[in-house]
């Protein structure tokens, strides 16, 4: 088994695990259920890319579809915890992210081209929004960080955003240059993609044992 190959599988096992969780640790918290569907949403997504390899030797159009999907509901999630952000903006940035992926599929780099201008505006959105986000953690001395699951589905937004965002540049760039080095750079993708369904994973973890702390105390 080739680096590449062994590297997709244990990316595979860690989406599986987390997809498992996200199916059995429920919860009445929005902002949890919403990563649960995420995960089960993405889990779903890579096995039809698999069988879209394997029939059409190409997964481009769903990759695309996630990308309309998933990176709308990082925003949601993440704008509705800042504080400073007034709910009009708040309500309005996961749909103007939707609305610039639509127009982008429509009419701009189509539905069976890699969606590379949604791709990068998702990440400048999120990444602001998780900064944001960050600065009032650190503003207030008290909050409780190690047991707020939003703090753990934050670094992984990070590590996905930050590391994915320079691989893929990087190998878009290598692609002209040097095939066998942008392949070995998948590994790396895949290596992130492990940290950050790893802390997903947590901040579920987390959020059960919150409320199972919190139906102990008001049983007692």
């Amino acid at each position: 088994m080739d680096s590449i190959t062994l590297a997709f599988n244990t990316y595979f096992s860690f989406l599986t695990i987390a997809c498992l969780l996200s199916v059995n640790l429920q919860s009445k918290d929005l902002r949890i259920n919403l990563l649960r569907f995420l995960m089960i949403y993405t889990f779903l997504s890579e096995v039809l890319a698999v069988i879209f390899i394997m029939l059409f030797q190409n997964n481009i159009i769903i990759n695309n579809i996630w990308l309309l999907i998933v990176p709308a509901l990082f925003i949601f999630i993440v704008s509705s915890e800042i504080n400073c952000l007034k709910k009009p903006v708040k309500g309005s940035l996961s749909i103007i992210y939707v609305g610039f992926a639509i127009l982008n599929l429509l009419f701009f780099e189509g539905l069976h081209t890699f969606n590379a201008y949604t791709s990068h505006f998702g990440v400048l959105v999120v990444l602001m929004l998780v900064f944001f986000k960050f600065k009032e953690y650190f503003d207030d001395p008290s909050s409780d960080i190690v047991r707020d699951p939003l703090f753990y589905f934050l670094i992984a937004l990070f590590f996905f955003y930050i590391g994915g965002f320079l691989v893929n540049i990087a190998i878009n760039y290598l692609i002209e240059i040097n095939m066998n080095i942008a392949v070995q750079l998948l590994v790396i993708r895949n290596i992130v993609n492990c940290i950050t369904y790893s802390l997903f994973s947590l901040a579920l973890i987390i959020d059960y044992f919150n409320r199972k702390k919190l139906s102990l105390t008001s049983a007692t």
